[in-house]
């Protein structure tokens, strides 16, 4: 598995039990869809939740949504997991996989959190009172919402929150032939609706909503036929489109390596998707290129940004689904099968904690992290020596030895098992944990 956990984790000077902090992704929580027979109202595949482990490389179901159509959202706030599913918004914890509370929330599509609060989106074919709705994150109770003479008049998708503003993707999607396209801003101090831009003609349907700074970007499904990036301005509200000449799948887009990434796909006479790619779009140029060519029916994506990396998901809609792991470059390094029409993923982030166990602690450098052959440890103070040692996941000594006073230790771990290792580097001066990863 090519995922780099960790590349550099360092103690510097620091006082007696101090800690060194290294982030890095625990695990992704994937929604699967299902399917759903909408012409007969059958349930033909219940909507599931599954961990994707980047430790041990093993991607597990852990629930099952029953009574639900389909899944729409999920995100990670603090130790818990709060999924849209349909008519619901459930909380897990993420730490035991375990449902804490669920609450009904008729058409519920995407979630923001701010403060103590979730902010939910409405969107569905029938007519709702109020298509922005806010509730308590701790006990899901209802708090306020703002219905359709003083918040969006229309179905509503994307929500995200920046600087005490909530920005919301106003589309009335499922109104077929009759999409807008508006950004609506809510002050969430005075839970008020600050503005309604109108970003149409060319910003017709926006989904997804990703931000870079004071910037916000929407993928726009006009149609159905076309599609287009706007790019919003926080700061004065002014923006501007560009059109990308074929339809995006569902809105697949995540804002990666200061550039939108996103799915584009040509459907034939036959309704048969043949030349789908992966593209990137830079705002600097308004260039658009291609990182991968021939990827059919992409649903999902969320970016790494700690290891540089995307998870995106494929589907059929009915008989699989795939999570691959590629670069910024669309080359794929990894892929595990998961539930059918996988849509939403979430980043389950954490920080690897090491004890200094002195008042000064060499810093080390450990690379290439993950390896396949050989892996380097750099002292920073050259005149430290030290002990190395390596334990397996099971806390199994793999590796010893003492090293004197080297700019440079090697180790060869080209027969080593693939998986995940613990190495102990201690010194005169203190101590350190690495967490390594042999592919």
């Amino acid at each position: 598995m090519r995922k780099q956990l960790l590349t550099l984790i360092g103690a510097t000077a620091m006082s007696l039990s101090s800690f060194a902090q290294q982030s890095y992704v625990h695990q992704v929580i994937i929604l699967n869809e299902g399917q759903y027979d909408y012409t007969n109202e059958v349930q033909i595949t219940p909507v599931t939740l599954g961990s994707y482990n980047t430790l041990t490389d093993t991607y597990s179901v852990f629930d099952q949504v029953p009574g639900v159509r389909f899944g729409s959202d999920l995100v990670i706030d603090g130790e818990f997991i709060y999924v849209a599913a349909d008519s619901l918004i459930l909380k897990y914890d993420k730490n035991t996989l375990t449902l804490s509370k669920s609450t009904t929330v008729a058409g519920v599509r995407k979630l923001a959190i701010w403060n103590d609060q979730i902010m939910a989106t409405i969107g569905e074919s029938v007519p709702h009172t109020a298509y922005f709705r806010v509730f308590d994150k701790n006990t899901l109770a209802f708090v306020y919402e703002l219905n359709t003479s003083n918040g969006p008049s229309y179905s509503s998708e994307g929500v995200i929150v920046h600087n005490d503003t909530a920005y919301i993707a106003v589309s009335n999607a499922f109104e077929w032939g009759n999409a807008k396209g508006f950004i609506g801003l809510v002050d969430l101090n005075a839970q008020t609706y600050l503005a309604e831009v109108d970003i149409m003609p060319d910003g017709l349907n926006p989904d997804n909503l990703m931000i870079s700074g004071d910037k916000l970007y929407t993928l726009n499904n006009k149609d159905w036929t076309n599609s287009s990036i706007t790019e919003f301005n926080t700061l004065d509200r002014t923006f501007s489109t560009v059109n990308l000449a074929a339809p995006s799948g569902c809105g697949a887009s995540v804002f990666a390596d200061n550039r939108v990434i996103y799915h584009r796909y040509d459907y034939d006479i036959n309704w048969v998707d043949t030349n789908a790619t992966l593209n990137r779009y830079s705002s600097t140029n308004q260039s658009i290129d291609t990182i991968y060519p021939n990827l059919l029916n992409v649903y999902g994506m969320i970016d790494d940004a700690i290891n540089s990396q995307l998870y995106v998901t494929t589907t059929d809609y009915f008989s699989f689904g795939m999570t691959y792991m590629m670069d910024y470059n669309g080359a794929v390094t990894d892929s595990f099968a998961v539930g059918i029409s996988p849509g939403n993923l979430a980043l389950d982030v954490r920080q690897v904690t090491g004890i200094n166990e002195a008042a000064d602690v060499a810093a080390f450098k450990v690379h290439p992290n993950p390896s396949s052959s050989v892996l380097y440890i750099d002292a920073i103070d050259l005149s430290v020596s030290y002990t190395l040692l390596v334990t397996d996941i099971a806390g199994r000594q793999i590796y010893n030895e003492s090293v004197n006073q080297t700019v440079s230790k090697s180790i060869n771990i080209e027969d080593w098992p693939v998986g995940v290792y613990m190495l102990h580097i201690k010194s005169g001066q203190g101590s350190s944990t690495h967490k390594l990863v042999k592919y």
